[in-house]
């Protein structure tokens, strides 16, 4: 059957704002035009340098050129950054359900409660994300869940009747439950909690590392540093050096 949208949400970039990521101004703030794009800090654009970033262009004849950036003027210098977003405090999410997301789930999952209370379909806890709710006089902006249904239209933000009430906080009533659903997208899959999790597995093993296992590994890498571009090439045969000194890794 036809889908209508019920409820929507815009969560911004804020480390430039100091808004929150879902604040309930997002929408005049891109009706206004106001950019969200700042500098970025220095340590920031030296870090991308250390991370040997491997440039792909075009020639002029076509031909695919990788090129290594090797000075701060040919990184990113701006961007639009999130500067802090935190599911449990804003949203009244378990901490302990918190610190197993990635960070594009947890903007997932605020941006789909906001959009199913933005419908009126659920109520968040007094203590936090309800607290941002807009009053009577503010615009109906809010996330985005779609349900079964005719026509388009913006809920009002009052709770329906039979929806979850407080004491039952982001509880779907059982009578929307089949038909509703949250839209999602994201430009960038959820990898820095399998970054993060890989890091320390490996900066574990590498400390708990026999001189035998650690002559082993550099061996190992030794082979593969002759396939990379100079800058990585450099970087894992100093890496190498340190694993054969016995150096903390």
């Amino acid at each position: 059957g036809d889908s209508f949208v019920s409820g929507i949400s815009v969560g911004l970039p804020n480390s430039a704002s100091g808004r929150r990521v879902f604040d309930s101004t997002n929408l005049q703030a891109l009706l206004r035009g106001e950019s969200l794009i700042e500098p970025l800090p220095r340590p920031l654009v030296q870090a991308q340098l250390a991370r040997n970033v491997v440039q792909v262009s075009k020639s002029p004849t076509g031909e695919r050129l990788r090129r290594p950036l090797s000075a701060l003027q040919e990184v990113v210098q701006i961007a639009s950054r999130i500067g802090g977003f935190d599911l449990a405090a804003d949203f009244g999410v378990d901490p302990r359900i918190v610190e197993t997301l990635d960070t594009t789930y947890a903007l997932a999952i605020g941006a789909g409660l906001q959009a199913l209370q933005d419908a009126g379909l659920v109520d968040g806890p007094p203590s936090s994300a309800n607290r941002h709710r807009r009053s009577a006089s503010e615009p109906n902006f809010h996330a985005a869940a779609a349900g079964a249904g005719g026509g388009v239209g913006c809920g009002s933000g009052a709770p329906l009747p039979g929806s979850s009430g407080r004491d039952k906080p982001w509880r779907l009533d059982k009578r929307h439950r089949d038909e509703t659903g949250v839209i999602f997208a994201a430009s960038f899959p959820a990898l820095d909690s399998l970054v993060d999790e890989l890091s320390r597995f490996m900066t574990d093993g590498f400390a708990r590392a026999t001189g035998a296992a650690r002559r082993s590994l550099a061996v190992e890498l030794e082979a593969h540093a002759t396939r990379l571009d100079p800058p990585a090439r450099q970087a894992l045969l100093d890496l190498c050096a340190g694993l054969l000194a016995g150096e903390p890794v």
